[in-house]
């Protein structure tokens, strides 16, 4: 017969409490999503400034 759990030991078991080098890879992985995302979005910023400049001296060059 299997010991008795306690209901921390139940809750780990189960999934729903995780342990905390669970928790710190986890956030690790949530902070490189959210450096990508950041960056790629500084990258298209600076693409589509650039864009409208270069658009900008064409017309006042004409």
């Amino acid at each position: 017969m299997d010991k008795l759990l306690s209901p921390i030991e139940q809750a780990e078991l189960v999934g729903i409490l995780k342990k905390p080098e669970e928790l710190i890879y986890e956030q690790k992985q949530r902070y490189f999503f959210y450096g990508v995302i950041i960056t790629c979005a500084l990258a298209l910023g600076g693409f589509l400034i650039y864009k409208s400049v270069e658009k900008n001296k064409q017309n006042n060059a004409s």
